[in-house]
């Protein structure tokens, strides 16, 4: 993990309340082990986009919660198709307000859209945890 990505995840972690540098080394560290399993610059990128969402942009999980995965996922599909840096043609499956909405390069705009896709999934999961543990 690069020097970027640590401090990025350090912010995310912080903003999560983990208010002193020692909850977050540890955290780093845990993620420093279990990167092997999926260290790929990909895989990194993307998880360091999600937690920048988190910590440079505020959004959190129950703001997540609120605007639900359809949200996310549409936002996800609108990067994936977006025009590199054409902020002027928003796709029209993006669900919220245009200043939210930032293409940059290919590649940027993919990672965007795993993050986003990743935080549909967090979504969809609390959602039937919640729902099994009605059931229960």
């Amino acid at each position: 993990m690069n020097l970027e990505q640590r401090t990025a995840l350090h912010h995310a972690f912080r903003k999560l309340g983990y208010t002193t540098n020692g909850q977050t080394a540890e955290l780093l560290d845990l993620v420093d082990k279990l990167l092997p399993v999926a260290e790929t610059r990909a895989a990194i990128d993307v998880f360091a986009e999600r937690m920048r969402q988190v910590s440079d942009e505020g959004h959190s999980f129950a703001e997540d919660d609120r605007n639900g995965h359809d949200g996310l996922r549409n936002a996800a599909a609108a990067y994936l198709i977006a025009a590199p840096h054409d902020t002027k043609r928003r796709p029209e499956c993006w669900p919220w307000p245009p200043r939210w909405y930032k293409p940059k390069s290919v590649r940027e705009n993919m990672v965007r859209a795993g993050a986003l896709v990743l935080a549909a999934i967090e979504v969809y999961d609390r959602i039937n945890e919640h729902i099994r543990g009605r059931l229960a």
